[in-house]
């Protein structure tokens, strides 16, 4: 099972270096989850040097994964279904970037079904 815990202040250059320096995205954006963190409680977990975010409920219940970053994505990813299977939830991975899709696609094509949402959509200011 992963082991989820809340994101820290002094680790914010630490969860950074899981991207690579093109990602772009909320997702990405390590302050911006510290700061929202109250909000939408957001928490990572390590699976072998590859960083998974996870979104929670307000009572606790995990909402969602979001695609890991690191070493070993493939790795990851089966940790995901595998936490998903013994909490008996579904392996939910939302917040994806085109990029992440793709590689998800790759790594399991015709697996999953891909669903936009036009309420989680990121955003860019012009000025």
């Amino acid at each position: 099972m992963l082991e989820f815990k809340n994101i820290e202040k002094s680790k914010i250059k630490e969860y950074r270096a899981f991207y690579g320096e093109d990602e772009i995205g909320c997702e990405a954006n390590f302050v911006s989850a510290y700061l929202w963190n109250s909000e939408y409680n957001i928490k990572t977990a390590v699976f072998d040097d590859t960083l998974i975010k996870a979104y929670f409920r307000g009572d606790g219940r995990l909402w969602g994964y979001c695609f890991p970053h690191g070493k070993n994505v493939s790795g990851a990813v089966e940790a995901i279904f595998e936490d998903a299977r013994e909490n008996d939830r579904e392996p939910y991975l939302g917040y994806m970037s085109r990029k992440e899709r793709d590689e998800f696609e790759r790594l399991y094509p015709g697996k999953c079904i891909f669903e936009p949402s036009t309420t989680t959509q990121d955003y860019i200011y012009l000025t």
